[in-house]
């Protein structure tokens, strides 16, 4: 009992005892519960890609059907249609009205096609006159996708499956859906790689659809022949994947979604296994530590604690006392002495920078969404009629992409094609907003569609166009552009609409020389200049200016930075 007390009386065996009676048992559940999350984290992500999966499979379902119905309608009451089913060619008359009808149901079909986001053909096939009416927006393929079509079907002394099917053309597959009513055959089809580029995939995941048997029939990468489609773990070409499958209603396509291991656990699960992995080592190298610690440590870093403390306590003209302790803590401590002499005025001007990133982070996050343009784009899709229905999934879309961009826009910057094609999906719902008020262009050079930007960047100044520049007595013309110049890219927004005043031009002048918020300027503007500065250090620049003869013209003047450099800039702030 007695060596016992003696024993404890020491901190260091204490701790010893309490690696062995606590953190070893904890450390055991850590790698058993961590493993726990990784499981539960890989059905979760593989739960939500299927879903996602299976709501494009649904889509695209439903627009076939929606194309067939449309085509069994025209079979039973369209002139044009039943011209070409019943009456025979018996005269050239006759002969050139069957001509027109087939220009006038393909004309048809084209309005049909174009309402519908997944479709990529129409078609109609008259066997016994080998007639074949279609609308594609693709002509070159579509000739080949006809051709195997009418051979599927063939002279019509078969009778070839209705309903959906996948047929290979060409080293390439495409979704077929057909319908036989009386003798002639419509239907749809779709391009499985146009397919593809409707559903949204992250960096390093790979998208595939294969039939029911596994075969793959298209992949964004490249992936063996055969794939199981099955949700789960699979290896692929000596790695490791989480497949996420999910079968289209008729059965015959399966989307696959894979997701390379590495990826699916996110921050939370590394950390988890890294702690699993210093658990370990740690109950190995503890009590080996402990020893070596003990001297060569612990007094120097009470030393430096109690310093802190000090320091905390008001004391701030306290310097360590410097004497030999090992290269390491003799650098600690003249860099802690070297701190303390410099703290003073370091403290204040820190103090204002990190007060101007924040405001500008802030005044940046106030902008992404903005309650009254939500408000507005619902009201203009509730204000719609039942028939304007494709209309409505159209906004939607643009709606969806709107908010896509603008929530993940938390990031310094983007490329100018991603802030391009936002402002193009941005107009887009402005139009159906503001009809017929104005018109807008967005171009720009394709050698700068990877360099970097801000992003929301020019999105402020093309609002305030839209707010400030519309006439009721005429289309305002809004233009934004981007061009290569000498020392990097100009970025311009310009208009002919009312122009902005003399007044505004001076508040903004004002705001670029004092840095102080105005409430009557906006946010955008200033958020705009503020964040040039901030991100480009000086070598950004944004002006405004009237333009002769009305309008406004925006001028933004950038380094032409690439992935690499942002880093190297940010890196170097730091």
């Amino acid at each position: 009992m007695q060596k016992l007390k003696h024993f404890l009386s020491s901190s260091l065996n204490r701790v010893i005892l309490l690696v062995f009676a606590v953190l070893i048992p904890l450390n055991l559940l850590t790698l058993v519960l961590g493993q726990r999350v990784m499981t539960e984290s890989e059905k979760q992500i593989g739960l939500e890609l299927q879903h996602t999966l299976s709501l494009y499979l649904n889509l695209a379902n439903e627009a076939t059907k929606r194309v067939d119905t449309y085509l069994a309608l025209l079979s039973i009451d369209d002139p044009d249609f039943l011209r070409l089913r019943d009456k025979e060619i018996n005269s050239e008359e006759e002969r050139y009205r069957q001509v027109q009808a087939v220009v006038d149901t393909q004309t048809n079909m084209k309005k049909k096609r174009e309402d519908e986001f997944f479709i990529n053909a129409i078609f109609a096939y008259f066997p016994e006159k080998n007639i074949f009416a279609n609308d594609s927006n693709y002509a070159a393929r579509s000739f080949q996708v006809r051709t195997r079509i009418m051979e599927e079907i063939g002279d019509g002394s078969a009778s070839p499956r209705q309903g959906v099917r996948l047929l290979s053309v060409n080293e390439r597959t495409v979704l077929v859906a057909m319908s036989e009513h009386r003798g002639v055959w419509y239907g749809s089809w779709i391009e499985l790689s146009d397919f593809a580029r409707q559903i949204p995939l992250e960096e390093g995941r790979i998208l595939a659809f294969t039939d029911r048997d596994g075969q793959v029939l298209y992949a964004s990468r490249e992936l063996p022949e055969q794939v199981e489609p099955r949700t789960g773990r699979q290896r692929i070409g000596g790695q490791s994947y989480l497949i996420s499958a999910a079968a289209s209603p008729s059965g015959e396509l399966y989307a696959l979604e894979l997701v390379p291991a590495r990826q699916i656990s996110g921050a939370l699960p590394f950390a988890i296994r890294l702690l699993q992995i210093l658990s370990v080592a740690a109950v190995i190298a503890l009590p080996i530590l402990l020893l070596a610690m003990q001297h060569w440590v612990l007094g120097p870093v009470a030393q430096l604690n109690r310093a802190i403390e000090t320091v905390e306590g008001g004391d701030l003209d306290y310097r360590i006392p410097e004497k030999e302790q090992g290269t390491e803590f003799n650098r600690i401590n003249r860099s802690f002495n070297h701190m303390m002499d410099q703290v003073e005025e370091l403290k204040i001007s820190v103090y204002e920078e990190q007060l101007k990133a924040q405001k500008i982070k802030l005044g940046f996050l106030a902008q992404q969404i903005k309650p009254h343009f939500i408000l507005n784009t619902l009201n203009i899709l509730y204000s719609y009629e039942q028939e304007e229905f494709p209309l409505i999934q159209r906004m939607i879309v643009h709606l969806s992409r709107y908010f896509r961009y603008v929530i993940n826009a938390n990031q310094d910057f983007v490329t100018l094609g991603q802030e391009m094609e936002h402002l193009r999906n941005y107009f887009e719902i402005q139009q159906a907003r503001y009809i017929r008020t104005f018109e807008a262009t967005v171009d720009y050079d394709p050698d700068l569609a990877n360099c970097l930007i801000p992003p929301l960047l020019l999105q402020s100044f093309a609002e305030n166009a839209i707010k400030y520049a519309l006439l009721p007595d005429r289309i305002v013309q809004i233009r934004v552009t981007a061009e290569k110049t000498e020392t990097g890219m100009r970025l311009t927004v310009t208009d002919d609409g009312r122009g902005i005043s003399s007044e505004m031009l001076e508040r903004i002048e004002q705001f670029r020389r004092d840095r102080v918020f105005r409430m009557d300027l906006g946010v955008g503007v200033q958020n705009a200049i503020d964040r040039v500065e901030l991100l480009y250090s000086g070598q950004g620049s944004v002006m405004l200016a009237a333009r002769d003869g009305g309008g406004t013209l925006v001028t933004i003047d950038l380094p032409a930075l690439h992935r690499r450099e942002t880093e190297d800039t940010t890196e170097a702030k730091a």
